[in-house]
């Protein structure tokens, strides 16, 4: 399963901020992307966007351009968001793929999960008395273990 990564290609000064969002837009985040991410959690999780509250949860720069981390609370829960990028191209993706991932693994036999935010792209996962981190790659979530020499997974 891969994660759905949005690319954004960003016009400035060519949009504004749809008037449902409650929450302030951070002034390094550009409209279009601010917009995108509520429309996306709104529809993730079935909730109208100005049902939504948003929390940011990191925000920095470095060489590579802007990475800002969002949680998105509403009707049917909470969606981490990650957004990155540069000049004129921004990519964001959504927890709701590692949701759906740890859906696929556990089913219903671990009805009762959480997911952490570490950093930008990692995440702790709680399920059925076990912990397991997992990384953001570019072919999606990724949990991090290791295999012992008799191969056993850890």
């Amino acid at each position: 399963m891969t994660a759905s990564i949005a690319l954004l290609f960003l016009t400035y000064g060519c949009s504004t901020p749809l008037p449902e969002i409650k929450a302030p837009q951070p002034d390094a985040v550009p409209t279009d992307a601010w917009n995108k991410i509520h429309t996306r959690a709104s529809e993730e999780l079935a909730c109208p966007i100005e049902r939504l509250n948003t929390r940011t949860l990191s925000s920095r720069e470095d060489a590579s351009g802007a990475k800002h981390s969002f949680e998105i609370t509403g009707c049917r829960g909470t969606d981490i968001f990650f957004l990155s990028g540069s000049t004129s191209a921004w990519a964001f993706v959504s927890d709701m793929d590692l949701r759906k991932k740890l859906q696929f693994s556990y089913g219903d036999r671990c009805p009762t999960r959480s997911i952490q935010f570490i950093d930008d792209t990692t995440r702790g996962v709680e399920a059925c008395d076990q912990k397991t981190i997992y990384v953001l790659t570019p072919s999606g979530w990724v949990a991090n273990t290791t295999t012992d020499a008799l191969g056993k997974t850890r």
